[in-house]
């Protein structure tokens, strides 16, 4: 019966030790972007909610990270501006 508590405690420290090895993998495909700026006129920003992104959490760290956005959009709430964005 003592062995098998110290073989219970040996499988799940290699349990947890693989699991911390391991990295998560993150998706999200609606991802809000925001890109701000100015001009010689005025103060501008435009907004997005169509980009995706993923990439593998290890840690602290996130790594192997892609994203992407159609720049067509990216919209002002201003026609003009989208137009010539």
């Amino acid at each position: 019966m003592k062995n098998f508590g110290l073989f219970k405690i040996i499988l799940l420290s290699f349990g947890i030790f693989s699991v911390s090895l391991s990295a998560q993998k993150i998706n999200s495909n609606n991802v809000k972007t925001t890109v701000s700026g100015t001009s010689t006129l005025h103060d501008w920003t435009m907004t997005s909610d169509n980009g995706t992104f993923s990439g593998n959490v290890s840690g602290n760290t996130i790594q192997d990270i892609h994203y992407s956005i159609n720049g067509k959009s990216l919209k002002s709430g201003k026609n003009g501006m989208d137009k010539n964005a």
